[in-house]
């Protein structure tokens, strides 16, 4: 029998047989002797890259030309759609801390003078045909009298003015006769004065008199007429104003 004697193959044949392997789609050798970053663009053959070997996420809207993309595919902006209804109103939020106290502001312009409503009332004026000539007090009620002193008051420190007087009797004057009452500063009778006649119960005056400051005041009654009045009592009021 004839010795077979075993030959190892040679190099040639080695280097043929994985160059056969590589030409016939063998990747796994192929994976093993190409270097790193030597496989580029011109190394990918057209349309090679399908959607399988793109990851999901990879790509941008800027990665296509304009009208590739079509109508509704990701990474196109769609039209805005309708206005959703109005949520439901939230719970009312908790109470702000309380603010700092403003600055004081301005003095505001004067205000308009005021006005006093001077009432008085003289009590037991007598007829005429007994005394024909009695004061009373400017405010507040007294009784008639014969000194002017006794019954007289003093105006404010300050420069007034007097004027709308009123005077309304509880007896009527007689036929024929009068009641005249007036208004005394410092002495001496002012155009503030009003006269009743025959039947008369009230009278007014809307003259305007001075009243300077510190001014003693007083009401005079007296008779402007021949006949005689029966006794009253008289209610009286007049203005004081700056």
């Amino acid at each position: 029998m004839r010795n077979l004697k075993r030959h190892r193959p040679s190099p040639a044949l080695i280097l043929s047989v994985i160059a056969l392997s590589v030409a016939l789609g063998g990747t796994g050798y192929a994976a093993i002797v190409l270097p790193a970053n030597s496989v580029g663009t011109k190394q990918i053959k057209k349309n090679a890259v399908t959607t399988a070997k793109v990851k999901n996420g990879s790509l941008r809207a800027a990665d296509f030309k304009a009208g590739q993309l079509p109508a509704g595919a990701p990474g196109a902006t769609g039209p805005t759609g309708p206005a959703g209804p109005a949520g439901a109103t939230g719970a009312t939020g908790l109470k702000g801390d309380k603010g700092d106290t403003g600055a004081t502001g301005g003095v505001g312009p004067q205000g308009p003078a005021g006005t006093v409503a001077m009432l008085a009332r003289m009590n037991a004026i007598p007829a005429t045909f007994t005394q024909d000539l009695t004061f009373g007090s400017p405010s507040g009620t007294s009784t008639a009298s014969t000194s002017e002193g006794s019954v007289s008051m003093v105006s404010p420190d300050v420069a007034l003015t007097a004027s709308n007087l009123v005077v309304s009797l509880t007896v009527a004057v007689n036929n024929n006769s009068a009641r005249r009452f007036t208004l005394r500063v410092d002495g001496a009778d002012t155009a503030l004065s009003c006269t009743m006649g025959s039947f008369g119960t009230s009278c007014t005056s809307a003259a305007t008199v001075p009243v300077p400051a510190r001014s003693v005041l007083s009401i005079k009654s007296d008779r402007p007429a021949a006949f005689n009045a029966d006794a009253t009592e008289a209610r009286i009021a007049f203005q004081l104003k700056e």
